[in-house]
């Protein structure tokens, strides 16, 4: 797949100064202080009782650090930043509306690109070029393929999707979702909602560090993970419904019953899948449930089979 989207309208975030580190790294699950210049990752953004208020990528570089995430969780994390860092020697910019952001995916669309901003590889860079000066790169983790983020002044786009549009396509907001969705990539405010616990959500190997030290509601993570367990989690799912009148678009906030008729749970994405009526995606499921055979309520005879994201996203992703 050659293909490029324009992303301009995904929250974006510059903390610059000083107390850059600091500044960030007191409000999210991931271990900031170590990350270093050319390194990017992920983290949960949590408020005070340990409740997801933003879920973003974080890229570090040699003077500022970006984040970045789907324009839904913007407004409460820039509130929570700028109220827990008054007083840090760091400067916190909403920089979404200055600079355009271009996802890329495809080694062909990408050659061409990495000779016009003269960089090697796909790879966290910072680098001044004309006109659109500073550039930022990074691989995109949201689709997990050979593909990167390009960010920088307007015009930027537009000058370099002239440079593929022969060779690449544009993506669609569907098609960029199945590719989400197949990489297990959540959305704020759809697959994680503010009432969410970050290991709820099944990304504790790449998004939090349980060793940092003290964060905003970091007493609730760790309590967490002391216990050893959560009460629900979000879940890959397929899903071969009775009905081929049922889509994807239709499936999300379908709610999940269990054989008492209780509801445990509920879609939160969804998207077609290798076989034809098949449908996949991701749930907030109450874990005890899986013992009880779970249905879908609008779909009681439907075929409906769980998995850990893990294995989920090593069956599906990639599938084309």
């Amino acid at each position: 797949m050659n293909a490029y989207m324009d992303q301009s309208n995904w929250a974006l975030i510059r903390i610059s100064g000083p107390d850059r580190v600091k500044s960030l790294n007191n409000m999210c699950t991931q271990d900031i202080k170590r990350m270093i210049p050319g390194q990017s990752s992920e983290t949960f953004i949590t408020n005070l009782q340990g409740k997801t208020i933003g879920f973003c990528s974080v890229h570090m570089f040699q003077d500022e650090i970006l984040i970045r995430s789907n324009p839904e969780s913007l407004e409460q994390v820039l509130q929570a930043l700028d109220k827990y860092a008054i007083f840090d020697d760091s400067k916190i910019e909403e920089i979404t509306d200055s600079l355009d952001q271009l996802t890329l995916i495809g080694d062909l669309s990408i050659t061409p690109i990495l000779k016009f901003l003269q960089i090697e590889s796909m790879e966290t860079v910072k680098s001044a070029v004309t006109d659109f000066s500073p550039v930022y790169t990074f691989p995109d983790p949201s689709t997990r393929l050979s593909g990167m983020v390009v960010i920088g002044n307007k015009g930027l786009n537009e000058k370099l999707i002239s440079m593929i549009e022969t060779q690449a396509s544009p993506l669609t907001l569907n098609e960029y979702n199945r590719l989400r969705v197949l990489n297990t990539w959540p959305n704020y405010n759809q697959d994680i909602r503010s009432d969410n616990l970050p290991q709820e959500i099944d990304r504790d190997k790449t998004a939090i560090h349980f060793n940092k030290g003290c964060y905003l509601g970091q007493e609730t993570v760790a309590r967490l993970d002391a216990l050893g367990h959560v009460n629900r989690i979000l879940m890959g799912f397929i899903w071969e419904p009775s009905s081929q009148s049922i889509t994807p678009e239709s499936a999300i906030n379908q709610v999940i019953l269990n054989q008492m008729g209780q509801q445990v749970g509920e879609i939160r994405s969804a998207t077609i899948g290798p076989k034809s009526g098949q449908i996949l995606g991701m749930a907030m499921i109450r874990i005890k449930s899986l013992e009880l055979s779970p249905y879908i309520s609008d779909d009681p005879t439907g075929s409906l089979k769980f998995m850990k994201l893990e294995e989920f996203r090593n069956q599906f992703h990639l599938v084309e």
